[in-house]
């Protein structure tokens, strides 16, 4: 017979909790008690990589069959010996959320961070790798030997990396490229944790008792030459390592400022995999400045989650980070959108300096004022200037039988919106512009 959920209480943060059994049952199966309680209980979190759909495994919870991918199921059967003694409770997400019930998810997924933030521990599966478990077992033997200079820490990585003929380094590049620091969701997992631990095969490692190990790191906005060359080849310093030190650099101590926008944290640290787009930024409820008020909803389209985010940050997020949005919910910003897509997006006042230069191309029906920077979130978005070039906000006037209309858009998206009011301040007056001329941006600084 086949496991069926009962529906939880969501009127208030009602969870679902679950005891793995140290014996397996009488067909051999892994089995699983589960019951309802709320985030106030005593409960551990597991942070994974769900895996392949195509590979499952049965299970018993509750004495009924259920089916789970097999990254889990390896977890499972590590977990009922390790930890029969004493038993621990833990929450896992596809077994104690309904994922078949969307209104169940809304209500699951906009709690995680309560969820996260009072367990007792969250415990990290990294699945089975010797590779790995080498290289968590020298951060132990490095923080006991406790270091106090880089100079020391790298004395001694480098000593024993020549011992293992530089195998620690081969080690290092498979935990720093392993998918689990590419999740989307692991960013809460570790920011919220109280007590973070790494389990890997059966061996559990607690990094914040070995903060030495940092002494290694750079900080994330570091040149990564360096530890490039000690720890990973050069070719192995990519996106994907540098979030790894992002998360390794918290886990050592370093906490990351909460305070941090979504942009800021989609910037930091990218490559978010995740099943639904929308979870890049649902997974950031919690960590992100004002984002607890995003509504999790399931049931509506995409662009209606970007919708639900631009009124949400209209007051704080700058228009040219429209596209960039966009592209974590992986949306393409076209016309083909449809009208209603307009009709539900909020006002914004945009706040814009011209830097123009005239264009007598015979062509031009209409002319184009540009914009050197957005001054009003300059400092929000500054960091995202000196990544992405030539994306100015561009200001259009059209001559048309009912007077002059007004759009603005971002260089090379195909969506124009429209411009309800337009107010000059300063000496600029866009009536000393001729009709058939153009002010373009030119060689304008970057903006994203």
């Amino acid at each position: 017979m086949t496991f069926k959920y009962e529906p939880l209480d969501h009127t208030k943060e009602s969870i679902r909790l679950l005891r793995i059994l140290p014996d397996l049952s009488d067909t051999g199966l892994i089995e699983c008690q589960i019951w309802h309680d709320t985030v106030d209980a005593t409960y551990d979190c597991l942070s994974y990589v769900w895996g392949s759909e195509q590979n499952t495994q049965d299970i018993l919870v509750n004495g009924k069959t259920l089916s789970i991918r097999k990254n889990l199921w390896d977890f499972l059967g590590t977990a009922r010996t390790k930890y029969a003694t004493p038993p621990r409770t833990f929450w896992i997400d596809a077994l104690c959320i309904n994922q078949d019930s969307i209104p169940e998810k809304n209500h699951q997924v906009a709690q995680m961070g309560s969820i996260y933030s009072k367990a007792v521990e969250v415990v990290a599966w990294l699945g089975f790798s010797l590779a790995i478990q080498r290289t968590l077992t020298f951060w132990s033997e490095l923080g006991a030997l406790n270091p106090q200079t880089k100079s020391e820490a790298w004395k001694l990585w480098n000593m024993r990396n020549e011992q293992l003929d530089g195998q620690l380094g081969l080690d290092w590049d498979e935990l720093a490229n392993t998918q689990y620091w590419s999740r989307a969701w692991i960013t809460q997992e570790i920011l919220l944790a109280r007590k973070f631990n790494i389990l890997v095969n059966d061996f559990e490692f607690e990094p914040a008792r070995f903060s030495a190990f940092g002494l290694l790191l750079p900080g994330i906005h570091k040149n990564g030459n360096e530890f490039a060359s000690g720890l990973l080849n050069g070719s192995s310093w990519n996106s994907n390592t540098r979030v790894f030190n992002t998360y390794l650099e918290v886990m050592c101590g370093k906490r990351m400022n909460l305070k941090n926008s979504l942009v800021d944290l989609f910037h930091q640290l990218p490559r978010k995999g995740s099943r639904f787009p929308r979870d890049r930024i649902y997974s950031l409820r919690s960590v992100a400045l004002n984002a607890a008020t995003i509504p999790v909803d399931y049931a509506s389209s995409d662009n209606d989650v970007l919708i639900h985010l631009l009124h949400v940050f209209r007051n704080s997020i700058c228009l040219c980070l429209w596209s960039y949005m966009a592209n974590i919910l992986e949306l393409d910003i076209s016309p083909g959108l449809g009208d209603d897509f307009g009709q539900k997006l909020p006002v914004f006042k945009v706040a814009m300096r011209p830097h123009y230069r005239w264009d007598k191309s015979a062509e031009l029906d209409s002319w184009i004022l540009g914009e050197v920077e957005c001054e009003e979130y300059k400092v929000n978005v500054n960091h995202l200037c000196n990544c992405i070039g030539y994306a100015e906000l561009i200001l259009y006037r059209y001559e048309t039988d009912k007077g002059d209309k007004y759009t603005i858009k971002r260089d090379f998206d195909t969506l124009e919106l429209d411009v309800i009011r337009v107010e000059i301040e300063g000496p600029f007056e866009i009536s000393n512009i001729r009709p058939n001329g153009a002010i373009s941006y030119g060689g304008m600084s970057m903006l994203f």
